[in-house]
């Protein structure tokens, strides 16, 4: 630098080190330019320590130094005002009551699937209740008891494939408000989540239950329907968390339908039903582990044959023949279920695996969300 400062004193600088400048300013400007530019490495040496030991350099440099004081000063003002305001003005509380009331909002308005899911529900119910009528006891009614509650899950399943767009649907609105600062991601998935599973995860495995339960014959104990329903509706949620998470981390619509439908298949191909847990290959073994159909499965059939009493294997003959003649062995539940290679007391583990892998679901699909459109 040979110079920088009032452009008064410029020709007054350089007439001090022997340079006689012109008086237009324009013209001064480039004939120190054209000086700097000409002049050989010991003269433009020469220009620069004449700078620097110059009344005006050391004027500069003081107004330079008040400056960047008066801008670190005003840095530090605005850190402490942003510091004493509210990430969001309104509570997390708040936010979620708003944004449930537009999410109820949007399903009256556009009502049809929640009524496709109720329909459909009702009627697979009473479908499978006049298939599996009071279905028996003997080895085709035990064979009954196992299918129909491997279909009721496998129905829900593919019903829960319905949560696959639920972020599409609002992605470039939930992006905008979120960075205008409107609310927060957690009170955006909360109310999101909230009103997908009560209208669509719980009622729905409720309606099931109600209509096909007792058509079908199954367990009449005290409290075996509540633990029925109850074990639907936490795999019900389970899989829509799973296929909530595709769809957050899965940009294209039909590679997201694609993925959640091999992710349905793959937990019902390993869920206990149509292929023995015993005969597993070892393998595949660890994705039997994440099959949320297997833990439901066991826990629907635990809660209808562990310690129950009544059922009998019975020999196959022909068609025709009298019950009296069949050949039977009378068997408990217990040994219904120890045949089959599923355990008699793992209600309260399997329903914890559930839990546990609804949450791992839930919390994937928050963080991608968290972090989705973020530098």
């Amino acid at each position: 630098v040979v110079y920088t400062g009032p452009t008064g004193r410029m020709r007054e600088h350089f007439a001090s080190l022997g340079y006689n400048l012109p008086a237009d300013t324009a013209a001064m400007a480039d004939t120190v330019l054209d000086l700097v530019i000409r002049a050989p490495l010991s003269e433009s040496s020469a220009l620069v320590e004449g700078w620097r030991g110059s009344d005006v350099a050391a004027e500069d440099a003081g107004w330079m130094g008040r400056v960047q004081l008066e801008d670190a000063l005003l840095h530090q003002q605005r850190a402490q005002a942003l510091a004493g305001l509210k990430k969001y003005e309104s509570s997390f509380g708040h936010q979620v009551a708003v944004l449930s009331r537009r999410r109820a909002a949007g399903l009256i308005r556009h009502p049809m699937l929640v009524t496709l899911h109720f329909l459909a529900t009702g009627f697979m119910a009473l479908g499978l209740g006049a298939i599996y009528w009071h279905t028996g006891r003997d080895t085709g009614g035990i064979q009954d008891r196992f299918g129909a509650l491997f279909f009721m899950l496998l129905f829900l399943s593919l019903l829960s494939l319905s949560s696959l767009p639920v972020w599409r649907d609002e992605a470039l609105l939930f992006m905008r408000e979120r960075a205008s600062g409107v609310y927060g991601t957690a009170a955006y998935f909360t109310a999101v989540v909230l009103w997908d599973v009560l209208p669509l995860r719980v009622l729905p495995p409720g309606l099931f239950s109600k209509l096909s339960y007792h058509m079908i014959g199954l367990r009449a104990s005290p409290g075996s329907l509540g633990a029925h329903w109850l074990v639907l509706v936490v795999a019900n949620i389970t899989a829509a968390a799973a296929n909530m998470s595709i769809g957050a981390a899965v940009g294209s619509v039909s590679l997201a339908n694609m993925l959640g439908s091999l992710c349905v298949l793959i937990s019902a191909l390993f869920g206990g039903f149509l292929l023995s847990r015993s005969r597993m290959p070892r393998l595949v073994g660890w994705l039997a582990d994440l099959s949320y159909v297997r833990y439901a499965f066991e826990a629907l059939l635990i809660g209808e044959f562990a310690g129950a009493t009544g059922f009998r294997f019975t020999g196959y003959l022909e068609p025709g023949t009298p019950p009296e003649q069949v050949p039977y062995v009378d068997v408990t539940g217990d040994e219904v279920l120890q045949t089959f290679g599923f355990r008699t007391d793992a209600w309260w583990s399997d329903v914890g695996a559930l839990l546990l892998l609804m949450c791992a679901f839930l919390t994937s699909t928050f963080l991608l969300l968290r972090f989705r459109g973020r530098p």
